[in-house]
Order: structure tokens, then sequence, then C-alpha cells
């Protein structure tokens, strides 16, 4: 996903935003920073006095020994240099004072974002997490909130140390001599002028830079989440050629942003060694010429010297706030984005779900692609059990996964117990419904807290039931751990069968009104499958259950079965009742049962859908 890499007034906002919600840690890590330059500004003075004393005592001496052997110079010189010492430790100190209160602030200001932006992406839908990569999304979650923490800390502290230097060098400076610090600060327009014109480059390249970099994470995520097909296809040197090409890409861009910084710093630096010169030039012509003393040109060159680590970071600064515009930039084009379900705050209806589905006149599509779903109408009463069937695409698995109200639907296009799901509390809404799908997704938790997953608290004696009516609980107490056993990023420790029933299990702790089973025994072993739907009919019996198969044999039981094609209802009734019409259904369970028959033509096991739909 390619976005266009140009500054958003809702990113400064933000920007601005966050940085004041942390304006109190700013203010005195600023006002520390006045107290170290101030001490920092006094030592090149306190230098000048001494120097203008030394000077004048050897002027009156016949050499420097002479004048150093008088105890009342000696006194008074040392007295300047305890002076010197002590503003030394005094700036050390608030120095490192300014440091913690202007650090802590961007690790909040990086605190916040995160967490405000990882809630936001909880709250949006399929549609978006269709269109963006979760490579890209982790360098944003990463990269980008570091360059934000850096801009945060850093980048403010140095913007506000090169103010408060400015000023503190400044005043002194002019005060001694304001011909010389004209010239001496005239370099420093020329160099506003540079930053002008290649601010919005540095900008440009850095978001290209990031924009590459997500590329290069989305590259590797990829690859390690694909690494068994790419082995078994033996494609590892094509894959590598491919991450090569993106990593020479992310080089290329990145070597540009660097350049622009090492064009940049050294420009900076000749700059302020330019008004070094100028003063050491005319700063010189004065202390020969007598309208400034020596002491006054040492102390103009210590203010000149204060002036140079400012004046060099300014390029930095320039980059690492182009480079933090750039990320808040990215950043905002996901909070920017609005969530398709916008979650209900009222308190869960006074009327409890009994379990009736209303689906009138749905229709969905995808992003700005073709309708899966077109006018969809269709009734569900309490606790009736439907099949859901047709080819493959046919809208099957979009149609039940709106009961949980993941996407967007239009108003009144799908009601639970005569009540609009919109108006519904989307936490609520979801505790009602459990959803089995098709392709199982564990966290990197215990098998305990994968079960119980659904639960706010959890309740032991509910997640070892669930346990027992999907059939893991011989297999988890095998587990050294046992419950708490931990699973592996997306149960990879677990066989297939294993996921898959782990997922019914978490559904069923739920209790729900309504059970969506989404083809969710296809990796289940045929005797497993058939001892975990008689032990869901019991619990399903006062519920609505909808089935999406592909298989039919074994839901012949079923209370209504409804066939999709093309996003459209084309036929719907009982089994006996389908097989009369001769349509889609009736072809298909012949070709099944024809199938079954000579895989099995002695087979006389009741079918395993059967069990659940007695």
């Amino acid at each position: 996903m390619i976005l266009e890499a140009l500054p958003t007034s809702s990113a400064n906002s933000r920007l601005l935003t966050l940085f004041s919600e942390e304006r109190r840690r700013y203010l005195l890590g600023v006002i520390a920073l006045v107290f170290s330059n101030g001490a920092a500004a006094a030592i090149p003075y306190l230098t000048k006095v001494a120097v203008d004393l030394l000077d004048s005592a050897t002027a009156d001496a016949s050499d420097l020994g002479t004048a150093l052997s008088s105890s009342e110079v000696l006194n008074a010189l040392l007295g300047w240099i305890m002076a010197i010492v002590a503003a030394a430790a005094v700036m050390a100190f608030f120095r490192v004072q300014s440091r913690v209160y202007i650090f802590d602030g961007g690790r909040q200001l990086e605190f916040r974002i995160r967490n405000q932006l990882f809630a936001h992406l909880q709250r949006l839908g399929p549609r978006f997490y269709g269109g963006l990569s979760v490579g890209d999304l982790v360098s944003r979650c990463t990269n980008d909130i570091m360059a934000i923490r850096l801009l945060g800390g850093p980048g403010v502290l140095n913007a506000a140390n090169t103010v408060i230097v400015y000023v503190v060098a400044m005043i002194p400076m002019l005060l001694l001599d304001a011909g010389i610090t004209a010239l001496a600060l005239m370099p420093l327009l020329l160099l506003f002028g540079l930053t002008r014109f290649i601010g919005p480059g540095i900008y440009k390249a850095s978001y290209r830079a990031q924009e590459e970099l997500s590329r290069l994470s989305e590259q590797a995520t990829e690859t390690i989440a694909g690494i068994g097909v790419i082995q078994a296809f033996a494609r590892e040197n094509e894959r590598q050629s491919s991450f090569a090409q993106v990593s020479e890409s992310y080089r290329q861009v990145y070597l540009r942003w660097v350049l622009y910084r090492a064009v940049l710093l050294p420009i900076v630096a000749g700059m302020g060694g330019l008004g070094t010169l100028g003063v050491l030039w005319f700063g010189g012509r004065a202390v020969i010429d007598g309208s400034l003393s020596l002491g006054d040109l040492v102390a103009f060159l210590g203010y000149l010297t204060l002036l140079m680590w400012p004046t060099v970071a300014l390029g930095w600064l320039v980059s690492m706030w182009q480079r933090g515009r750039a990320a808040m930039d990215r950043i905002s084009q996901l909070l920017d984005t609005p969530p398709e379900v916008n979650p209900q705050l009222d308190e869960p209806p006074a009327l409890a779900l009994d379990g009736a589905i209303e689906f009138a006149g749905l229709s969905y599509r995808y992003g700005d692609g073709e309708e899966v779903l077109q006018d969809i109408n269709l009734r569900i009463e309490p606790g009736e059990r439907v099949l859901i069937v047709g080819p493959s695409g046919a809208g099957k698995s979009t149609l039940v996964s709106l009961l949980a109200h993941l996407a967007a639907v239009p108003r009144g296009s799908v009601r639970l117990s005569g009540m609009d799901i919109n108006d519904l509390p989307l936490s609520w809404l979801r505790s009602q419904v459990a959803f089995v799908p098709q392709s199982p997704f564990l966290f990197s938790m215990t098998v305990g807290e994968n079960i119980g997953f659904g639960l706010k608290e959890a309740q032991q004696d509910r997640i070892h039931a669930a346990a027992q009516l999907a059939g893991l609980e011989a297999e988890i107490a095998s587990f050294d751990a046992g419950y708490e056993t931990r699973i592996g990023e997306r149960g990879v420790s677990l066989s297939g069968g294993q996921r898959q029933r782990m997922t019914i299990a978490r559904a069923a702790v739920l209790n729900p009104v309504i059970w969506v089973f989404d083809d969710c025994l296809s990796s289940v072993d045929a005797g497993t499958a058939k001892n975990i739907l008689a032990s869901l009919s019991n619990r399903t019996d006062r519920s609505t259950a909808l089935f999406v198969s592909h298989r039919l044999l074994g839901f012949e039981a079923a209370d209504r079965i409804v066939v999709l094609e093309e996003g459209r209802i084309i036929e719907q009734g009982s089994h006996l009742e389908l097989l009369a019409a001769g349509g889609w259904y009736a072809r298909l369970y012949a070709r099944q049962r024809l199938a079954d028959d000579v895989a099995a033509p002695a087979e006389t096991e009741t079918p395993l859908a059967e069990e659940l739909l007695r």
C-alpha cells in the first residue's frame, strides 16, 4: 500500500497535540537548559576577567612569572578559577536534568502514540487489513514511532538548546562588540535560506526511505510466515533474489536521504567556521588597535565556541524534524482511517437475544469490488439449524461473518431478535455469537488462555468443560504443563486437528445464543469429529446454529438448507424438498453420494453431521 508522500494538516495538528500533552516535562527541561546554558555563558566572561587580570598584572610587572609571584594576583586568579569550576559544575548538573525531563517527554510521547495507534488498529475491519500488508503495519508501528520519539526527545532538546544558547551567547557578544557579532552571525542567514530550500527534499527522501523499509519488512514477514511453502517448492533462491532487490531499493533510497544530510552538515559546520574566521580577523585587528581587550577577544571566541555545536546541530535538527514529520504523516494515515463499525457505548439491550436472525435486502461488497452478496432475504427462527451451501466464492463465509458485525452493513439489513445490529454494542453482540472459522487462529499463549480467550476473567470449570466438549481433554493432560502449556505463535506446536478443535472449545466456552460453524471440522479425523458433533448437539439444542459446508452428506436432518450462488439465494428448503426440486443441491448431493458409495460401499455408519442435527 503506497501512500502519497505529502504532509497532512492532521499530522501536524496531532504532532503539536502530542507535544502539548508533555508540556510540563518539556517546560522543566527548558528551565534546566536555561540554567545550564546560563552557567555555560558565565564561563567565557569569567575567563575574560581572569585573562584581563593576568594581562594587567603582566603589564605592571616585568613578565608573567613575576606577576604570578604576587600573592594578591595569585589569590585573585585562583578565585576566578574556582568560580569557573563552580559554573561548570552547575552547568553539568542542570544539563543532566534537562535531558532527564526532555527525553522522558519523548518516551511518554512514544508511549501515547503507540497505544493510540494500537487501540485504533483493533477497531479497523477486514477491508482495511485486506489492503495493507502486515510488514508495512509493523514498520509503521516500530520504525515510524521511533522516529517520532527521536523528534520528541533529542529533537526537542536540540531545538530548545539552540534557541537558548543563541540568546545567552549573543547578548554578551553584542555588549562586547555589536559589529563583530553581526559579522560572526551573518553566515547563519545563508544557513536559514539553505534549510528552507533543502528541507522539502529531506522530507521526501525520508518518507520514501520509510516506505521502502516497510516493503522490506513486508518481504521478511511474508517469507518467514511462508517458509514451509518456500522450502517445499524449492523457491529459496528466487525468494532471496526478490528480497535482495527490495533491499537494494531501500539502500538506494536511504543513501539519498543520507546524501542530503551529508551535504547539509558540512555546510552548516563550514558556515560556523566562517564566523570564527571573521571574529579572529576583525577581533584580532581590534585588539591590535586597542579598541578591544585581549580578554574581550577570548570571551568573544568562547561565546562563539558555545554557538558552534548548536549551529552544527541545526543540520541534524532539520533532518530529524523532516523525518519525524514524514513518520507522523504515515501514522496519521492509519489513525485517520475511520473504522467500518463504530462501537456502541450504550448498555446491552434489556431484551435478550432469542436466536432469531433476519437478513433483509442485504448486499455487500469488499472495497470497490463487485458485490459478494446481492439482495439476501432470509429469516431464521430461534433454535433453527440451517445449512448454507454453494460453490466457492458464492458468499457463504461472508454472510455468516456479518452476524458478528465484523464489517459495516446497511441499517435494517441484518437483525437479531428484531434488533438492528447497528444498534447493538459490539462487545456484547460478539459475546452472543460463537464463530468457529475454517482456518483456526491461535495466539502465543497457554492452552487455557486460548480456550478462555473470550472470557473477561478465567473460569477454569468452563475452560475444562469446553476442552472436553472439543475432545481435547486427554491430549491436554498429556502436555508437560497441561493447560499452562504455551503453544507457540499461531499454535505452531499443535497439529491442524488440534488447532481446529481448540477454536471449537474457544467458542463453546462462551455459551452463545448463535453458533456459526464455517466448515470447521475439515482437519479433524472422522471418529473425533463424530464425538465432537455428538457433544455439541447437547449444547446447541437451545441455540440457533448455522453450518457452512462444502460437504452435503450428513446434513440431511437440517431444518433448512440455503443454497447461494454468485451472492444470491437460488434455492432453500428441507433436504427432501430440494431433492424433489432437482436443482443445484440435488445434483451435487447425488454426485457426493455416488462418490461416497464408491469410496466406502459397505459403510453403514451414521453420517457425522447427523449427530449434531438429531
